[in-house]
């Protein structure tokens, strides 16, 4: 803005802020959460949820331990905190360094949290920094419209059952796996997506399934369910092993 292109403060201000701070913040920073929800929060998303939902309600409650610290709701057992998530996101595997980086990760977190109006009381502080079980599914969609995932065409091209099983595969040739991200990789992060995002809610959920499942298994065979022990045994032998440190 030119020099005293005008005698008001309040354009000034304006013209400051839109000229100068907001033209120059990415898309990311203007990311506006309630027009993702009003595009993504439909039927077909719920429908391709529901028959997860009891299965991702115990991956939730497992991740969601905190300490359980006397007098200290922001140590909550019953809600999932960031370190939680990002531990979750490792243990299954989506995180990657082409296309699914921590700073994405941190972003879909904060994304997914509902709108805190005060945050001086303790419960206001507790959903500002932590995701309840609806938080959780509404992260699980934002995963699924920002990283690379394959096409039902692919998935038969490939001939993988889903694409939990198309993952297992990915995880075993990670060479394959950077080639295909790579290959597949939308050019900017909001994109429009090669498939409807409840197909992609789908792929999301299968894989989170057979990831944990073909570890509790052992090598017999799949039965598309899950137990809480299955869960709380995964996760108690992840956290056994060195786990990369994401990008």
């Amino acid at each position: 803005m030119e020099a005293k292109a005008t005698t008001s403060v309040a354009k000034a201000l304006r013209c400051l802020v839109e000229d100068d701070v907001i033209a120059q913040l990415d898309s990311k920073s203007l990311h506006d959460v309630n027009t993702f929800r009003r595009s993504y929060y439909n039927q077909d998303v719920d429908d391709a949820i529901r028959p997860y939902q009891p299965y991702l309600q115990m991956i939730f409650d497992c991740y969601a331990l905190g300490d359980g610290a006397i007098g200290d709701d922001l140590r909550s057992i019953r809600l999932m905190d960031y370190f939680e998530w990002r531990t979750f996101l490792l243990h299954v595997g989506l995180f990657h360094d082409i296309d699914y980086r921590e700073a994405m990760a941190s972003l879909t977190f904060v994304w997914a949290r509902m709108r805190v109006v005060d945050v001086r009381p303790l419960k206001g502080r507790m959903r500002l920094t932590q995701h309840a079980f609806e938080d959780f599914l509404e992260a699980l969609v934002r995963v699924s419209t920002l990283k690379v995932l394959p096409t039902q065409e692919q998935l038969f091209d490939a001939d993988c059952e889903d694409a939990g099983d198309w993952m297992l595969r990915m995880r075993d040739t990670p060479e394959e796996y950077t080639a295909f991200i790579s290959a597949n990789q939308s050019e900017t992060w909001d994109a429009p997506l090669p498939e409807p995002v409840f197909r992609r809610v789908e792929h999301i959920c299968n894989i989170v399934m057979k990831v944990i499942e073909t570890h509790a298994r052992q090598g017999k065979p799949l039965k598309g369910t899950l137990s809480q022990r299955d869960v709380s045994e995964f996760r108690r032998e992840m956290n056994k092993r060195p786990l990369p440190r994401p990008k």
